[in-house]
Protein backbone atom coordinates (compact mmCIF):
# COMPACT_ATOMS: atom_id res chain seq x y z
CA UNK A 1 0.00 0.00 0.00
CA UNK A 2 1.22 3.48 -0.82
CA UNK A 3 2.17 5.98 1.86
CA UNK A 4 2.57 8.87 -0.57
CA UNK A 5 1.84 11.70 -0.58
CA UNK A 6 3.18 12.33 2.92
CA UNK A 7 1.11 14.66 5.08
CA UNK A 8 3.09 14.64 8.34
CA UNK A 9 6.19 13.19 10.01
CA UNK A 10 7.00 12.67 13.66
CA UNK A 11 9.98 11.52 15.70
CA UNK A 12 8.19 9.53 18.42
CA UNK A 13 10.52 9.74 21.39
CA UNK A 14 8.61 7.10 23.35
CA UNK A 15 9.98 4.35 21.11
CA UNK A 16 12.66 6.12 19.09
CA UNK A 17 10.92 5.47 15.79
CA UNK A 18 9.80 7.80 13.00
CA UNK A 19 6.10 7.95 12.15
CA UNK A 20 4.93 9.01 8.71
CA UNK A 21 1.31 10.00 8.05
CA UNK A 22 -0.57 9.87 4.76
CA UNK A 23 -4.33 10.29 4.36
CA UNK A 24 -5.96 8.09 7.06
CA UNK A 25 -2.88 5.91 7.51
CA UNK A 26 0.49 5.89 9.24
CA UNK A 27 3.64 3.83 8.98
CA UNK A 28 6.68 3.36 11.23
CA UNK A 29 10.25 3.80 10.03
CA UNK A 30 13.03 2.25 12.11
CA UNK A 31 16.26 4.34 12.14
CA UNK A 32 18.30 1.27 13.11
CA UNK A 33 17.28 -0.87 10.14
CA UNK A 34 16.75 2.21 7.96
CA UNK A 35 13.50 0.88 6.57
CA UNK A 36 9.79 0.80 7.31
CA UNK A 37 8.53 -1.91 9.62
CA UNK A 38 6.56 -4.82 8.21
CA UNK A 39 2.77 -4.72 8.35
CA UNK A 40 2.38 -1.02 7.60
CA UNK A 41 0.70 1.23 6.72
CA UNK A 42 -2.12 0.93 9.28
CA UNK A 43 -5.20 3.01 9.97
CA UNK A 44 -4.68 5.97 12.31
CA UNK A 45 -7.28 4.65 14.77
CA UNK A 46 -5.15 1.57 15.49
CA UNK A 47 -2.51 3.67 17.26
CA UNK A 48 -3.95 7.11 17.95
CA UNK A 49 -6.87 6.27 20.25
CA UNK A 50 -9.49 9.00 20.58
CA UNK A 51 -8.33 10.89 17.49
CA UNK A 52 -11.38 12.79 16.20
CA UNK A 53 -9.84 13.43 12.78
CA UNK A 54 -9.84 11.05 9.82
CA UNK A 55 -6.58 12.60 8.60
CA UNK A 56 -3.89 14.86 10.08
CA UNK A 57 -2.15 17.86 8.53
CA UNK A 58 0.85 18.02 10.88
CA UNK A 59 2.37 16.15 13.82
CA UNK A 60 4.66 17.33 16.60
CA UNK A 61 6.52 15.72 19.51
CA UNK A 62 6.62 18.52 22.08
CA UNK A 63 9.72 18.07 24.24
CA UNK A 64 8.44 20.51 26.85
CA UNK A 65 5.82 18.04 28.10
CA UNK A 66 6.63 14.83 26.23
CA UNK A 67 3.32 14.72 24.41
CA UNK A 68 2.29 14.50 20.77
CA UNK A 69 0.23 17.15 19.04
CA UNK A 70 -1.76 16.28 15.93
CA UNK A 71 -3.21 19.10 13.84
CA UNK A 72 -6.12 19.18 11.43
CA UNK A 73 -7.51 22.40 9.94
CA UNK A 74 -7.67 25.03 12.68
CA UNK A 75 -7.80 22.43 15.48
CA UNK A 76 -5.42 20.08 17.28
CA UNK A 77 -5.40 17.29 19.83
CA UNK A 78 -2.86 16.33 22.48
CA UNK A 79 -1.92 12.66 22.57
CA UNK A 80 -0.45 11.16 25.73
CA UNK A 81 2.14 8.39 25.10
CA UNK A 82 1.67 7.15 28.67
CA UNK A 83 -2.04 6.41 28.23
CA UNK A 84 -1.76 5.88 24.47
CA UNK A 85 -4.85 8.02 23.97
CA UNK A 86 -5.88 11.59 23.26
CA UNK A 87 -6.18 13.67 26.44
CA UNK A 88 -9.62 14.78 27.56
CA UNK A 89 -10.86 18.18 26.44
CA UNK A 90 -9.70 17.95 22.84
CA UNK A 91 -9.85 18.96 20.04
CA UNK A 92 -9.11 22.64 20.67
CA UNK A 93 -8.45 25.61 18.43
CA UNK A 94 -4.78 26.16 17.58
CA UNK A 95 -4.74 29.61 19.20
CA UNK A 96 -5.89 28.20 22.55
CA UNK A 97 -2.36 26.93 23.29
CA UNK A 98 -0.14 28.13 20.47
CA UNK A 99 -0.52 31.85 21.01
CA UNK A 100 0.43 34.07 18.10
CA UNK A 101 0.51 31.33 15.46
CA UNK A 102 -0.69 33.29 12.42
CA UNK A 103 -2.02 30.33 10.45
CA UNK A 104 -5.52 28.86 10.28
CA UNK A 105 -4.05 25.64 8.91
CA UNK A 106 -0.64 24.12 9.64
CA UNK A 107 1.09 22.13 6.92
CA UNK A 108 4.03 20.91 9.04
CA UNK A 109 5.38 21.25 12.58
CA UNK A 110 8.89 20.73 13.93
CA UNK A 111 10.61 20.65 17.31
CA UNK A 112 14.02 22.14 16.49
CA UNK A 113 16.34 20.63 19.07
CA UNK A 114 19.25 23.00 18.46
CA UNK A 115 17.37 25.95 19.98
CA UNK A 116 14.41 24.15 21.60
CA UNK A 117 11.89 26.07 19.54
CA UNK A 118 8.83 24.94 17.59
CA UNK A 119 8.47 25.82 13.92
CA UNK A 120 5.14 25.86 12.13
CA UNK A 121 4.91 25.90 8.34
CA UNK A 122 1.92 26.98 6.26
CA UNK A 123 1.98 27.67 2.54
CA UNK A 124 5.25 29.45 1.72
CA UNK A 125 5.66 30.87 5.23
CA UNK A 126 6.73 29.76 8.69
CA UNK A 127 6.51 31.00 12.29
CA UNK A 128 8.65 30.21 15.34
CA UNK A 129 6.94 29.43 18.65
CA UNK A 130 8.95 30.04 21.83
CA UNK A 131 8.02 27.51 24.57
CA UNK A 132 9.41 29.78 27.31
CA UNK A 133 7.40 32.81 26.19
CA UNK A 134 4.51 30.50 25.27
CA UNK A 135 3.88 32.50 22.13
CA UNK A 136 5.20 33.42 18.70
CA UNK A 137 7.57 36.42 18.98
CA UNK A 138 7.01 39.52 16.87
CA UNK A 139 8.21 39.50 13.30
CA UNK A 140 6.46 36.37 12.02
CA UNK A 141 5.42 34.90 9.64
CA UNK A 142 8.50 34.87 7.41
CA UNK A 143 8.86 33.36 3.91
CA UNK A 144 10.40 29.89 4.13
CA UNK A 145 13.10 30.80 1.60
CA UNK A 146 14.29 33.64 3.85
CA UNK A 147 14.79 31.51 6.95
CA UNK A 148 15.74 28.11 5.53
CA UNK A 149 18.58 28.62 3.10
CA UNK A 150 18.49 26.31 0.12
CA UNK A 151 14.86 25.26 0.50
CA UNK A 152 13.23 25.84 -2.88
CA UNK A 153 9.88 24.19 -2.17
CA UNK A 154 6.78 26.37 -2.41
CA UNK A 155 5.42 24.64 0.69
CA UNK A 156 6.40 22.00 3.25
CA UNK A 157 4.25 18.89 3.69
CA UNK A 158 6.18 17.35 6.60
CA UNK A 159 9.14 18.27 8.81
CA UNK A 160 11.32 15.99 10.93
CA UNK A 161 14.24 16.32 13.34
CA UNK A 162 16.12 13.06 12.85
CA UNK A 163 18.02 12.11 15.99
CA UNK A 164 20.13 9.50 14.19
CA UNK A 165 22.23 12.24 12.60
CA UNK A 166 20.96 15.49 14.14
CA UNK A 167 19.65 16.75 10.82
CA UNK A 168 16.33 18.25 9.76
CA UNK A 169 14.37 16.71 6.91
CA UNK A 170 11.79 18.77 5.01
CA UNK A 171 9.39 16.99 2.65
CA UNK A 172 7.36 18.40 -0.21
CA UNK A 173 5.44 16.21 -2.62
CA UNK A 174 7.66 13.29 -3.71
CA UNK A 175 10.87 15.10 -2.72
CA UNK A 176 12.80 16.00 0.43
CA UNK A 177 15.85 17.95 1.50
CA UNK A 178 18.26 17.53 4.41
CA UNK A 179 18.88 20.76 6.33
CA UNK A 180 22.03 21.05 8.45
CA UNK A 181 21.45 22.93 11.75
CA UNK A 182 25.20 23.65 12.05
CA UNK A 183 25.51 25.39 8.69
CA UNK A 184 21.88 26.59 8.62
CA UNK A 185 21.37 25.54 5.03
CA UNK A 186 20.34 22.60 2.86
CA UNK A 187 23.18 20.17 2.18
CA UNK A 188 24.52 19.58 -1.31
CA UNK A 189 22.90 16.88 -3.42
CA UNK A 190 19.30 17.71 -2.51
CA UNK A 191 16.41 17.52 -3.16
CA UNK A 192 16.09 13.76 -3.48
CA UNK A 193 13.18 11.40 -4.01
CA UNK A 194 11.53 10.33 -0.76
CA UNK A 195 10.55 6.82 -1.89
CA UNK A 196 14.10 6.05 -3.03
CA UNK A 197 15.86 7.24 0.12
CA UNK A 198 13.38 6.16 2.82
CA UNK A 199 13.01 2.44 2.18
CA UNK A 200 9.44 1.24 2.39
CA UNK A 201 7.80 4.53 1.51
CA UNK A 202 6.49 3.96 -1.98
Amino acid sequence: MSMLPLRAALRYEADGKVYFFSQDQYTIYDPETQMCEAGYPKKLAEKWKGLPFKTVDAALWYNKNGKVYLFRGDEYVRFNPSTEAVDEGYPRKIQSEWMGVPFRKIDAALWYQKNNQVYFFSGNQYARFDPELERVPDGYPIPIKDGWEGVTFNSIDAALWYDANGQVYLFSGPLYVRFNPDTNKVEKGYPRTTARSWRGLQ
